[in-house]
């Protein structure tokens, strides 16, 4: 299990957040907003630099975000040429913004651990394969997980819960 990452406040002038710690967030709230969401945001960069942003399905385990995505798709080139991505959850009134690294998952045993969550999650069966993962059609690809480096959370009707976790490299 990670430890637990470092709180504190988001750099966020004009916006009457607070210089001391009451009232943030815990990570085990940040934690659950990241485990129960449905639909994610993942923002990955072009070889040129350009953003490059789709919506992913996948499940927090293990702390990291799992996903799958096609081999030749844009964002798993995007990865293997530049780990370094952005993934935030679909609510924007209560926003949670993962800043990470994504890393392709190797070990099948992994790669299961991430099936069973994931077939829970969105009631579509995955199963472990040599590359990565697929469905019952053979549909499916590699598998990446996005570790934390950074992540911010606050809620729509107070500023004053805004919260910046940072972990330990």
């Amino acid at each position: 299990m990670p430890d637990e990452p470092i709180a504190d406040r988001p750099y966020m002038p004009g916006y009457g957040v607070p210089e001391t710690l009451a009232g943030i967030l815990t990570w085990s709230a940040a934690r659950r907003r990241l485990e129960t969401n449905r639909n994610y945001w993942l923002a990955t960069l072009h070889p040129d630099g350009r953003p490059h942003v789709m919506p992913v399905w996948g499940v927090w385990m293990e702390g990291a975000l799992y996903f799958s995505t096609g081999p030749e798709s844009r964002k798993a080139k995007n990865l293997r040429a530049d780990p370094r991505c952005t993934v935030s959850i679909e609510d924007p009134s209560q926003p949670i913004v993962v800043e990470g690294i994504a890393r392709l998952v190797s070990d099948i045993d992994e790669r299961w651990r991430m099936c069973l969550p994931y077939a829970s999650k969105y009631d579509w069966p995955l199963h472990a394969t040599d590359e990565g993962v697929a469905d019952a059609q053979g549909n499916g690809g590699p598998v990446f997980a996005v570790r934390p480096v950074t992540v911010i959370a606050t809620s729509e009707d107070s500023f004053e819960s805004a919260t910046r976790w940072r972990f330990r490299t």
